[in-house]
């Protein structure tokens, strides 16, 4: 019976990094690369190489950022609808902003220009209602070491003198 995990969080939380370790162990890993959709749904075409690689049997990982909304996991659910005997399993990153954006502008394994970009992103989504569904693993976001040291601008802020 193939297994389906849907990994969410916010940007820097270690979405990738954990579909990289269940790639490691045989998981076809659908991450980035996918076309967006105007609405905000979920890509069509990454839940369909989903179907394709459930119905031939084969354990996957789904990396999506916004699954902390209860809609999107039930669309998600939805494209499973007719794909016999799949086991279903939620690992949700904490709602920590300063933690996920910390790490977006320290992660090493990517080149990230945008990590500004993406503290804002989580600053929003941060705000939103965040659903974890029935029986999804929680996990904290490990804080990846300060790349520039104490003089740091992210770590440590200069704060306005009174």
């Amino acid at each position: 019976m193939p297994t389906v995990t849907f990994i969410f969080g916010l940007c820097g939380s270690g979405k990738s990094w954990l579909a990289g370790q269940m790639s490691s162990e045989g998981a076809e890993v659908l991450d980035e690369g996918f076309p967006a959709t105007v609405d905000g749904s979920l890509s069509p075409e990454k839940y369909s190489r989903l179907q394709e690689l459930l119905r031939d049997g084969k354990d996957s990982a789904v990396v999506e950022a916004t699954l902390f909304h209860e809609p999107l996991q039930q669309q998600a659910l939805n494209y499973l609808r007719g794909i016999p005997k799949v086991e279903v399993k939620w690992i949700g990153f904490a709602n920590d902003a300063d933690a996920a954006s910390h790490n977006s502008l320290h992660r090493k394994d990517k080149v990230n220009p945008d990590g500004p970009g993406h503290k804002a992103i989580n600053d929003r989504w941060t705000r939103l209602a965040w659903t974890f569904p029935k029986g999804a693993e929680t996990r904290p976001i490990y804080k990846l070491p300060c790349l520039v040291g104490p003089a740091c601008s992210v770590c440590n802020p200069v704060r306005d003198q009174p």
